[in-house]
């Protein structure tokens, strides 16, 4: 009887142990660009890097980078259509629209 009694302490006590509950929020700082008026043949660059197809990183998707100096293209079939230089901070957004002349 003294073991069961024990036992069913044992279950309670361990029933009311509990692991702290942590919650991890992280507020993204990094800066970010949107392009708005890419059609799907537009094909982004950032830094000399294809950041795929420019239509992907609208106001809703903007494409994160880190804080500082770079250079944007918006390339169409091979052809340079927009450069741009730019610099960005923290926590900043920049929007590029392209108007494709063709």
């Amino acid at each position: 009887m003294k073991r069961i009694i024990f036992v069913i302490s044992f279950i309670m006590l361990l029933g009311a142990c509990a692991y702290p509950k942590t919650v991890t929020e992280s507020k993204e700082e990094r800066p970010m660009i949107a392009i708005i008026g890419a059609e799907p043949e537009h094909m982004l660059f950032v830094d000399g890097l294809s950041m795929g197809p420019a239509q992907r990183y609208s106001d809703d998707h903007a494409l994160l980078l880190e804080p500082g100096h770079h250079v944007m293209e918006i390339r169409k079939h091979g052809n340079v259509l927009f450069t741009e230089q730019f610099s960005l901070g923290r926590n900043q957004i920049r929007t590029f629209t392209i108007v494709d002349s063709d």
